[in-house]
């Protein structure tokens, strides 16, 4: 088989996962998240080409994300998964996201005529901890201006988190941060039934609790798609 240059293999992979014959031929390891890398290296450099988290890299992403990053968007329909998935990643740099000394709450109607104030949060020092953690919410579209100014310079010591309702795969704000080398775009969508019902057996898991098959399929059917 013809060798593949890692310039062509990281284009190979922006586009889409690779197939089980061309890994074989290539001879490249490959990772739980479906695609294929050379080494530790070569994913930062995927990351850093597009910052579109697949699905498959969520979980991963969420635990220990990629050095370099500073803004995280997370968007979508599901305003329950938004939640949940930016408040676990804000844990990562602070413990007590009620500490108004290091973290900052910022809503969509506080960026009408303040379009710098994301940019301006972020240069705040934080009295405790590592990281001023920024933590927006509001509709994608309001949200817009403030995150392009946010996003146009260099962060130092500060994570910005943005919660984004009203938005679809190709929202403006969506394809702001995809481009980016520092910032990300994770999208929570509704769950199907195999999402429930690993989400339900993780809970149970993590409580120690047994749940026979019968018991996950009731739940597959009570509960929404909706995590909120």
């Amino acid at each position: 088989p013809r060798s593949v240059s890692l310039p062509h293999l990281i284009v190979r992979i922006n586009l889409q996962p690779l197939s089980a014959h061309c890994l074989s031929s290539c001879s490249h390891s490959v990772l739980g998240s479906g695609y294929s890398f050379i080494s530790y290296t070569n994913i930062h450099r995927h990351y850093r080409h597009r910052m579109q988290i697949a699905s498959r890299q969520i979980t991963s992403f969420l635990t220990k994300p990629p050095a370099g990053i500073t803004a995280v968007l997370f968007h979508g329909n599901d305003l329950g998964m938004i939640s949940e998935r930016a408040k676990q990643f804000a844990h990562l740099f602070s413990d007590n996201l009620d500490d108004v000394f290091s973290v900052t709450r910022l809503t969509g109607d506080m960026m009408s005529g303040e379009a710098g104030l994301i940019a301006d949060s972020t240069a705040a020092i934080p009295a405790f901890g590592d990281y001023r953690v920024v933590l927006v919410k509001g509709r994608g579209t309001e949200l817009l201006e403030a995150c392009k100014l946010a996003l146009a310079k260099p962060l130092a010591d500060a994570i910005i988190i943005v919660e984004a309702s009203e938005t679809t795969t190709k929202h403006a704000i969506v394809k702001l941060f995809e481009p980016s080398k520092t910032a990300a775009s994770i999208g929570c969508y509704a769950d199907n039934i195999g999402d429930i019902r690993a989400l339900a057996a993780s809970i149970f898991t993590a409580d120690q609790v047994s749940a026979s098959h019968y018991a996950l399929n009731i739940i597959n059917e009570r509960l929404g798609s909706d995590r909120g």
